[in-house]
């Protein structure tokens, strides 16, 4: 009973912290509307029961629907439209008290489950919650915020339903996958990635061929789900228009390089008002403190248990897929991103790379989690030089970024306290860190950082 009732009051920390900084959202009084989220009238909603079909009615002399599955909060606007409700209070309820709630809540759970502490399940998800790119959606792409809030919780009913391999907890599942499918379809597909490396990883093809009745029947549901746009999709005319929006070609280049992806900084994230000019903000030092726990993770895997190693390993490759992902057509891998575009189906979806910060995003909040666990198991000797050296390298993808560092030569480390560089032949000695131990390091790197 005491367990439950403590665990209360971090549900009701995480609530209070998602209504309070977000008091506007909550106030049945406000009216808001910003960027790409304009307002709807009161008889433009009414009219959704019946001009949101597979034929648009008010574009124009008619289009095919290429977004049938917004028929699902649609429908629910209409009805709350017509018992009276304004569109504000259908965005609230539909939209904006989810993600503010589930954003902070759905990461708690899937955190707690798998490293079973309350405090590092909170610290997960106020991290996951906080990420530049999710702060950002909620200022206008608000579907996208929205399956980027339900994802953990997504991931956190298929853990359970290989735990119970049971039809009905694999139903459940699924209905989240679907609730995520009907919100931003392309988001769920990134969604549905991370579940599959997820499932392959840490439970491994023998335990998925071993659920095959189970997973086999809830996909068969699942699709029955998609057919009422499926169908009318395929069928409907809203292939050509749908190819017409695939191929407009990729979209800005000059907002992404291997810094902002690493460091999972939105290009318009500034700290303050966001930039939206579409000009590349620069990064702030503290959205550098997430790389930097993932590289020590990957240092220190050996640590774990054979079972928090597969999650690490998974969490890793996600999280590496992200960072490949978001930097676009930057260096290095500069056609990469132009190829998937180009030939794999559906990845044209993506005209820019921003939606992969998803994989990112979830990567690193669920690795300060392990890191904690790291911390907490006193496993490691932080006196001892491996650990120390180890630590150093981890400021790297730091230094690489900084001015002071570029086009430098790194020529030694002395026991992560300092590091030595040679620039146009002229040695220096930058000191990063204090430890106890002052010893000058014997060990060398050689490498460049630029």
């Amino acid at each position: 009973m005491g367990s439950k009732l403590k665990l209360r009051y971090y549900v009701a920390t995480l609530c209070i912290i998602g209504i309070v900084t977000r008091l506007q959202w909550f106030n049945p009084a406000s009216v808001l509307t910003h960027s790409d989220w304009s307002y709807w009238a009161q008889s433009a909603m009414k009219q959704l029961r019946y001009g949101w079909a597979s034929w648009l009615t008010f574009s124009g002399l008619g289009a095919p629907n290429i977004q049938i599955p917004f028929l699902g909060f649609n429908l629910v606007w209409c009805l709350l439209a017509l018992f009276g409700q304004s569109y504000d209070t259908a965005t609230k309820i539909t939209f904006l008290m989810p993600v503010a709630l589930l954003g902070l809540l759905a990461l708690f759970f899937l955190s707690l489950k798998l490293t079973q502490n309350k405090i590092i399940a909170l610290v997960v998800s106020l991290t996951y919650a906080s990420t530049t790119y999710f702060l950002l959606r909620q200022t206008a792409h608000l579907p996208i915020a929205f399956v980027y809030a339900l994802t953990p919780l997504a991931i956190f009913f298929m853990i359970k339903a290989f735990e119970s391999g049971t039809i009905r907890a694999w139903l459940l599942f699924y209905l989240i996958v679907f609730l995520s499918l009907i919100y931003a379809l392309r988001i769920c597909l990134i969604l549905i990635f991370i579940c599959i490396v997820f499932a392959l990883v840490i439970e491994g093809p023998k335990r998925i061929v071993s659920l095959a009745r189970p997973i086999l029947i809830g996909s068969g549901i699942f699709l029955l789900m998609n057919l009422f746009w499926l169908l009318p999709t395929i069928f409907g005319g809203a292939i050509s228009t749908i190819e017409a929006v695939e191929n407009r070609g990729l979209f800005g280049d000059q907002l992404f390089d291997l810094s902002h992806a690493l460091a999972l900084s939105e290009s318009a994230w500034t700290g303050g008002t966001p930039n939206e000019s579409f000009t590349m903000q620069p990064i702030l030092p503290y959205l550098w403190l997430l790389p930097i726990i993932a590289i020590l993770l990957a240092i220190f895997i050996k640590e774990f248990s054979s079972k928090n190693k597969k999650i690490i390993i998974s969490l890793l490759l996600i999280g590496l897929v992200g960072t490949l992902l978001t930097k676009q057509s930057a260096e290095p891998f500069t056609g990469l991103y132009q190829y998937l575009y180009d030939n794999i189906p559906g990845f044209n979806l993506y005209r820019e790379a921003s939606k992969f910060y998803l994989l990112t995003a979830f990567s690193y909040a669920m690795l300060v989690g392990y890191a904690a666990l790291l911390f907490a198991s006193n496993k490691i000797n932080w006196s001892s030089k491996k650990y120390i050296y180890s630590a150093a390298a981890a400021w790297r993808p730091i230094l690489a970024q900084r001015k002071e560092f570029q086009g430098r030569r790194v020529i030694g480390v002395g026991d992560g306290n300092i590091l030595v560089t040679i620039y146009h032949g002229v040695v220096n000695v930058h000191h990063l860190m204090k430890y106890q131990s002052r010893r000058k390091s014997a060990k060398i790197k050689i490498g460049a950082l630029e």
